[in-house]
């Protein structure tokens, strides 16, 4: 029994070597098996080298264990902006194609089948899965502009939905899956708005007006509210854009998306403080805050899971930069992976 017990445990070590190649895995860890990688509920980036001064990268899938699976192309590539459909069961993300540049990819967790659902010349970017996985919305660049494009899952029936502006990062989706929250802005990037567009109908409603750069827009989980950045600091307001208001405790210098936890009740999002990135969260009602990484490493780049009990974050370890994984209260820090190469761009299965 010890023997066989032993050669599983070699044999698992050496699949797992094989599969992850130089990247390197804990004693006894192994990629997910076809099953488990349904149950994957995180997925990142990996740098492994450079190609003529672009960065050379991979995508993964990790269950909140550590278990691991590659997801991308094998070719060089700057694979990057992965998101997984909400039962798990695919990837999308942007990669290399010939002839057309750069294509959005879907790829099954349980066969690992990689397809391009989009086969354009634009370039595309930023892909999110509606909540029912039915839709995939996604910026689309042509001629300088960008606008944003809804198409089926299995790359079929594109629609162009809002008007193309210079400048234009879409939010998330609403709830009930009938809307999108963006931003766009002209020529004059210290002037921005937020807007909503109806995927069904179109319809188009700008949400914010006057001075000043708005940015980050994040519907809520409950569907009432949005949250924002104006000039770095967080505002709220209801989803018809009446009631906006500053959270009272914001940083000024909040610098990336706005992550809602499932009753609406706070915010995980990334500050700027002292030359330093951090991790804050903040109440709904903006009267109570925290740094949840001030007294460790800098970390940015948050992502809250969906049952809220996790938030993935890029930590900054002296010039290594690996997917830590932490408690809502920032306790039980600890890395993803023990790969020895920068990750970033942590997504949680939504």
């Amino acid at each position: 029994m010890e023997q066989e017990a032993g050669a599983k445990v070699k044999n698992r070590v050496a699949i797992c070597v094989v599969i992850l190649s130089f990247y390197g895995c804990r004693d006894g860890q192994e990629p997910l098996t076809a099953l488990d990688k349904l149950k994957a509920t995180i997925v990142f980036t990996v740098v492994v080298g450079q190609t003529n001064g672009v960065p050379s990268t991979e995508i993964f899938l990790a269950s909140p264990d550590g278990r691991l699976a590659k997801v991308s192309q094998a070719s060089p590539c700057f694979n990057r902006n992965p998101a997984v459909s909400p039962d798990g069961g695919k990837v999308v993300y942007v990669s290399c194609s010939s002839p057309y540049g750069e294509d959005l990819f879907r790829v099954t967790t349980d066969a690992m089948q990689t397809q391009n659902i989009t086969r354009a010349p634009d370039f595309e970017d930023h892909p999110l899965w509606s909540p029912d996985g039915s839709r995939i919305a996604y910026e689309s660049v042509s001629g300088g502009n960008r606008g944003i494009v809804v198409m089926d899952s299995g790359g079929r029936q594109f629609t162009r939905i809002a008007h193309p502006s210079e400048n234009l990062t879409l939010g998330n989706w609403s709830p009930n899956g009938n809307a999108l929250v963006y931003s766009a802005h002209g020529q004059d990037s210290t002037v921005g708005q937020i807007f909503t567009v109806q995927v069904g109908t179109l319809a188009i409603a700008q949400l914010t007006s006057g001075p000043g750069l708005k940015a980050h827009p994040a519907w809520s989980r409950g569907g009432t509210r949005i949250a924002y950045v104006r000039t770095g600091r967080i505002r709220i307001m209801n989803a018809n854009g009446f009631g906006d208001t500053s959270l009272i405790f914001s940083p000024d210098s909040v610098t990336g998306h706005i992550n809602w936890s499932s009753q609406d009740a706070w915010l995980i999002f990334e500050a700027r403080s002292s030359g330093r990135t951090d991790v804050y969260r903040i109440s709904g009602e903006g009267t109570t805050k925290a740094n949840l990484t001030g007294n460790s490493h800098p970390g940015s780049s948050p992502a809250l899971s969906s049952d809220d009990r996790n938030i993935a974050y890029v930590a900054d370890l002296a010039g290594l930069t690996k997917i830590y994984l932490m408690a809502p209260d920032g306790s039980e820090m600890r890395p993803l992976t023990t790969f020895t190469v920068n990750e970033f761009q942590p997504a949680w299965k939504k």
